[in-house]
């Protein structure tokens, strides 16, 4: 089974720019990801809840 964004230069291209554990948290999530949107949506998210979770 491929992940989302090997058949998809345009998804795959912001992907690998994300940090690492931006990626592995949206891996991990098994998030229905079909368009470049829905990943900076997704990635938004994780960003955010790493962000907060330096705090703690």
């Amino acid at each position: 089974m491929s992940t989302f964004y090997e058949n998809n230069p345009e998804l795959r291209e912001y992907f690998e720019s994300l940090p690492i554990s931006v990626k592995n948290r949206i891996l991990e999530a098994r998030i229905p990801i079909y368009t470049v949107e829905q990943l900076q949506k997704a990635a938004d998210a994780m960003q955010a809840v790493n962000h907060e979770n330096q705090y703690y």
